[in-house]
């Protein structure tokens, strides 16, 4: 199991590229834990393209699940404002 973002980044090291990190407006990253189980999830704060065809960039917090053997999963469905909103929602995972 990954303990640490670092680890992470060592296993997907194409997904932390500067490159895929501009061409997705990722800005940071962290690795939390779900609350009731252990999974781990990476958190991406990324304004997801949200100034195309002339609006003002937002930013929005992204979820994708951590596979036991440190692969990144889909992007979950929901969308999160604040950090403060993804460590709630991640209580109940």
């Amino acid at each position: 199991m990954i303990k640490t973002l670092t680890e992470l980044r060592s296993l997907n090291n194409k997904w932390f590229l500067p490159s895929n990190k501009k061409f997705f407006g990722d800005l940071k990253y962290w690795l939390l834990s779900g609350k009731r189980s252990t999974n781990k999830y990476l958190v991406r704060k990324s304004d997801c393209w949200s100034d195309m065809f002339g609006n003002s960039k937002k930013y929005y917090f992204r979820i994708n699940p951590i596979s036991i053997d440190g692969i990144i999963g889909q992007v979950m469905d929901e969308d999160f404002t604040t950090l403060e909103e993804v460590k709630q929602f991640l209580k109940e995972k």
